[in-house]
């Protein structure tokens, strides 16, 4: 069963948001994430996790369908957000 047979249903955005953070604190899930260039180099984009932040929060936002995808800069899932 989905969310679209029950009847009035709402979702709970901020409550599902806030509590997403919540669970992910202590996960190396969004530390990660391989690009490749356009000379076939492989390599981390987040540096480990260190510029992962906008990975981070657009990857839950795209989950909560909120933005269109997933980005590495805050720049562009600002403008995303908007």
């Amino acid at each position: 069963m989905t969310l679209k047979h029950l009847p009035k249903v709402k979702r709970l955005i901020k409550e599902t948001y806030l509590a997403m953070i919540k669970n992910s604190l202590g996960t190396k899930m969004f530390q990660n994430f391989y690009i490749k260039t356009k000379t076939n180099n492989k390599f981390d984009a987040m540096r480990n996790g260190y510029v992962s932040c906008a990975f981070y929060v657009s990857s839950i936002l795209t989950i909560l369908g909120l933005i269109k995808s997933v980005h590495g800069r805050v720049d562009i899932t600002e403008e995303d957000m908007l």
